[in-house]
């Protein structure tokens, strides 16, 4: 399956070095025959680059956490951008940073909800406290801790009303990513955190405990996804695992990157990874089948001098996506000669 650059995408401001650093979302036409359009978004310190791309316009605009031209508090860096799709067909933008998260209309034109996250005093501890890792699950919104917990909130269809319903504990170090199946709808949650452990939640919209736990303890895991009855988890020693999402078991195990894996996503309909590292590189690869089990390559392309931070697909094909690099202000794009 080879893979040829497509047209770059300029940023105004360059992409901030941590993981998951490239945020995708497809907004389908709301008239029958209508085109739909793709939006990027990459963080930048304390604020999100946001690029629209409709019939062949780009519009760039970039949305500040602080409401101020590149704020210099380092408490309003960004530690995720990410547009979150809810049952009720909301969709909104959510800033995380290390001050707190912000729930946001999707282009970011205005706040919806607003959360601060305060300390826990700890007698010796130097633990900062952020907001890392996001999720939406039916009509739910979950976001990840520095200590460990996922904050799982209520979004309304529309207007301001958010309410808290629980906290999830079962981490005990901070939370790097959080996953839902966004796609087919499906009431689960996974969370992985900086020691390795992943944790796969009952359905949040109700009181859940965890129904599986994983300990990986080697590595810390930086990326996830669900896709149908897998989880998927992308880890700092470069591998890529393959687990059951009902029992934890341990399916499929890859040496797919040198360094450190940064991205992982699922092209839903066509049953395809892509994994993006630090070593400068983005792998594609066939997901396991009811009827074939193995896991191939099917394409990888090396970046030159790109330390690689972010990769998403563009659509559920797999046949077009998108990569971010540290320091590089500007989205590279890549496709198959039949891509749409």
């Amino acid at each position: 399956m080879a893979y040829s650059k497509g047209p770059t995408i300029a940023l105004k401001y360059s992409a901030s070095p941590f993981p998951g650093n490239l945020e995708v979302l497809v907004l389908r036409g709301e008239d029958q025959g209508q085109s739909s359009s793709l939006a990027y978004a990459v963080a930048h310190r304390g604020l999100a680059n946001v690029v629209h791309i409709a019939s062949g316009v780009c519009t760039t605009s970039h949305v500040n956490f602080e409401g101020k031209e590149k704020s210099r508090d380092a408490a309003t860096y960004l530690t995720q951008a990410k547009w979150c799709q809810f049952q009720s067909k909301r969709t909104v933008l959510v800033l995380a940073s290390y001050k707190g998260f912000k729930v946001m209309e999707w282009d970011g034109s205005s706040v919806v909800y607003s959360h601060d996250l305060q300390p826990t005093p700890t007698p010796g501890s130097q633990r900062e406290c952020f907001a890392r890792g996001v999720a939406a699950v039916g009509n739910a919104l979950c976001v990840g801790t520095s200590e460990g917990a996922v904050l799982v909130f209520q979004i309304a269809t529309k207007g301001s009303e958010v309410a808290f319903t629980q906290r999830l504990e079962g981490h005990t170090s901070p939370i790097t990513c959080l996953a839902s199946d966004s796609y087919t709808g499906a009431l689960q949650l996974a969370s992985c955190d900086e020691e390795g452990v992943l944790i796969i939640w009952g359905n949040p919209n109700k009181s859940t405990e965890s129904k599986v736990v994983i300990r990986e303890m080697e590595s810390p895991c930086t990326s996830l996804c669900l896709w149908r009855n897998f989880l998927i988890g992308g880890f700092g020693n470069g591998l890529v695992r393959i687990y059951d999402a009902t029992n934890g078991s341990k399916l499929v195990e890859i040496a797919a990157h040198a360094r450190w894996i940064n991205s992982l996503d699922v092209a839903y309909d066509a049953g395809l990874l892509l994994s993006v590292s630090e070593d400068s590189t983005a792998a594609v690869w066939s997901l396991p089948t009811p009827t074939n089990q193995k896991v191939s390559q099917l394409g990888s392309l090396t970046i030159t001098n790109k330390l690689l931070c972010g990769g998403r697909f563009c659509n559920t094909k797999g046949t077009r996506f998108a990569v971010s690099a540290y320091d590089n202000a500007e989205i590279l794009t890549f496709r198959t000669a039949n891509a749409e």
